[in-house]
């Protein structure tokens, strides 16, 4: 098993902290991890919406700068594989190519 990094880390107890408290965030409610990890850009864009205002937003993006997670939405940004055609006009990471 890989061991956790800080931001991983410190997501999983910002998650565990509101989990004590019952306050859910749009990732963990049930069958919400459908939407985050859809096979559709259609879902994954809808999961992109309910990361507005989530309460570990900033957690979320600092794990998923350090994991480098290469499908799902992470902190509002969809992280999975783009068809060629588009994957030529924007960059791996999201950067548009100069035309």
């Amino acid at each position: 098993m890989k061991a956790q990094g800080p931001a991983e880390l410190a997501l999983a107890v910002a998650l565990a902290e509101l989990a004590a408290d019952r306050i859910k965030v749009p990732c963990a409610e049930d069958l919400a991890t459908d939407l985050w990890f859809a096979d559709t850009p259609a879902e994954r864009a809808e999961a992109v919406t309910e990361c507005d205002g989530c309460a570990v937003f900033a957690e979320c993006a600092a794990a998923a700068a350090e994991l480098w997670p290469r499908f799902g939405v992470w902190a509002a940004v969809d992280r999975s594989p783009r068809p060629k055609a588009v994957a030529a006009r924007v960059g791996p990471r999201g950067d548009r190519n100069a035309d």
